[in-house]
């Protein structure tokens, strides 16, 4: 049991190092192009004035690209004829959030819903939304990710920020109670 805690730790590290590398690479990015901005503003005034007015253009497209499109999660997309896997981390748009459930079998899912933690239909939990896969670290094999949610069914200790219906599907996949949303 020792591996697989030093496996899952690993996993976790990996996670949060390579969260670290995208923010300071996006941060230098962000740094640079100012930086540039500001030489042809100083240099070149009426092309730094057009550049600043696209930059806001594409900043006001892209406000209203998220605002319309909140599964801004790395996802792949059902098609009808496609089943999950066992143990797949599912996520559907409900209305103001994003909810989260883990593949069972026979259609069927376990997820936080009502203040505790319960076995669904796949078209319950799905509802009117579509049905989208996460990609998240399984550290457990499949079977033990299901047992681990079928150990939690009944469960009502929801708290929004602690222990959600994202930290439920990340606790039984990889045994980290995180959540990219809070």
């Amino acid at each position: 049991m020792e591996l697989f805690e030093n496996i899952k730790y690993l996993f976790e590290g990996i996670h949060d190092a390579n969260k670290e590398l995208a923010k300071g690479i996006r941060d230098d990015w962000k740094e640079f192009k100012t930086g540039m901005k500001d030489d042809i503003k100083q240099y070149y005034p009426t092309i730094g004035e057009a550049i600043e007015k696209i930059d806001r253009a594409v900043q006001t497209t892209q406000n209203f690209i998220d605002a319309n499109n909140p599964l801004n999660v790395v996802t792949r997309e059902f098609k009808h004829e496609q089943t999950p896997k066992l143990a797949d981390h599912l996520v559907v748009q409900r209305f103001g959030y994003l909810h989260h459930g883990i593949y069972v079998d026979r259609d069927t899912v376990i997820h936080f819903s009502d203040w505790y933690v319960k076995l669904d239909s796949l078209n319950n939990f799905k509802g009117e939304s579509t049905l989208n896969i996460k990609d998240t670290p399984l550290t457990y094999s499949p079977e033990e990710a299901v047992s681990r949610a079928h150990s939690k069914l009944g469960d009502s200790s929801y708290n929004v920020f602690s222990n959600n219906c994202e930290h439920f599907v990340n606790w039984c996949r990889s045994g980290s109670k995180y959540s990219d949303s809070i």
